[in-house]
């Protein structure tokens, strides 16, 4: 069963709490899809600090570069949305055109 972590900060962290819970795919209550991070305040805390300090490198870049920044994530999802669809199917019970929708949308 795969472990996910917190990204923070650019780097994957274990909750603050060091508890996890199982997420389980509604559609089959013997699957578990994984073990995810009961995140708490500080790990809130912490996310939101490093939010603020990622913000002022945001703001500096020239408009330009942010644009091409968000272009790029759309065309990784797009390049990726099969697998991404069938996660988000496992994880949430959600139909697989409905998740392909939802990438598409998000892209």
């Amino acid at each position: 069963m795969e472990k996910y972590y917190n990204l923070i900060n650019g780097e994957l962290m274990p909750p603050a709490s060091g508890e996890y819970f199982e997420n389980i795919n509604p559609a089959d209550g013997s699957d578990i899809v994984g073990l995810f991070p009961k995140s708490s305040a500080k790990d809130i805390e912490l996310a939101v600090q490093a939010a603020k300090n990622a913000f002022h490198l945001w703001s500096d870049m020239p408009p330009p570069g942010r644009g091409e920044l968000i272009y790029k994530a759309g065309e990784l999802l797009l390049a990726n949305q099969e697998r991404l669809a069938k996660v988000i199917v496992r994880e949430m019970g959600k139909t697989m055109p409905e998740s392909m929708g939802d990438i598409k949308s998000s892209a």
